[in-house]
């Protein structure tokens, strides 16, 4: 197939315009021959995990792997948005399992202070601090994060930077470290405004507002941004909406408006 050239590819990704990613690459598999074959490939895959086309975007995965021998970066990118893919479905076994061939292969292969070498470390520790994330763990999940935003600062790659201070500033935030967890939320909003992903920072902006609530960060403002925050959310967000509304059903609650809350419930 015809793709367009991968610098733009890859800027429409990284700035979060997926469904044009996904129309320019399409979602046939791509000949090993092109010169692009792994860029535009792992461009397909993340795309389609991040759509929700899970395993479509294995099938082609294990397709690049079973047609040529496949460079260590490309592997590790695949294997860390699978692995976050997985996790979505509930699926953690398989979502293990690819965070953990990622540390095995990172293991293996020889400390540089190149770019792939920065950026297969990001990946693969950034992998590992998400699922410590989703299991509760939250003080190693904070840790690898670290290990994660070292590397994406080192290798200058700005995205990873933001998904590492995602989960850094949550993690703080779980494990009770308000105010320097708001403090890495607030960095890593300012850099996905930078990127001019505004998916990343809609996110971000969620997390704050349910932070800032559960925390009695703001307090007298706290139902109208958690309603602000309902009322902008993009309807394909099926993920934040229930967040959002459990918090804003708790806020009522603790404020002795019970009816308000249960209307909420009703709906």
């Amino acid at each position: 197939m015809k793709v367009r050239s991968e610098s733009s590819l890859t800027y429409l990704f990284y700035s979060g315009n997926l469904s044009e990613a996904q129309r320019l690459l399409g979602r046939a598999p791509i000949a090993p021959q092109s010169p692009v074959f792994e860029e535009s490939t792992f461009l397909q895959v993340a795309t389609m995990v991040l759509l929700g086309d899970l395993q479509e975007a294995k099938l082609l995965f294990e397709r690049a792997l079973r047609n040529q021998s496949t460079s260590l970066l490309f592997r590790t990118r695949c294997r860390f948005f699978l692995g976050f893919g997985s996790s979505v479905k509930a699926d953690y076994k398989t979502a293990s399992d690819y965070f953990s061939e990622n540390f095995e292969d990172f293991r293996k292969c020889e400390v540089s202070d190149s770019k792939d070498f920065l950026e297969v470390r990001f990946y693969t520790f950034q992998g590992r601090s998400f699922f410590q994330y989703i299991r509760g763990e939250f003080e190693q999940a904070r840790d690898f994060a670290l290990d994660s935003y070292a590397a994406a600062f080192e290798g200058e790659f700005i995205f990873g930077q933001v998904l590492a201070l995602d989960l850094l500033g949550q993690s703080n935030c779980r494990i009770g470290d308000i105010r320097r967890g708001m403090h890495e939320l607030e960095r890593a909003l300012s850099l996905a405004l930078t990127l001019g992903n505004g998916g990343i920072a809609t996110g971000l902006k969620i997390a704050m507002v349910t932070f800032e609530a559960q925390f009695g960060l703001g307090i007298p403002n706290a139902i109208d941004k958690l309603r602000s925050a309902i009322r902008d959310l993009d309807p394909q967000d099926i993920f934040s909406l229930p967040e959002l509304y459990l918090e804003l059903i708790r806020q009522l609650v603790l404020r002795g408006r019970g009816t308000e809350a249960q209307a909420h419930l009703d709906t």
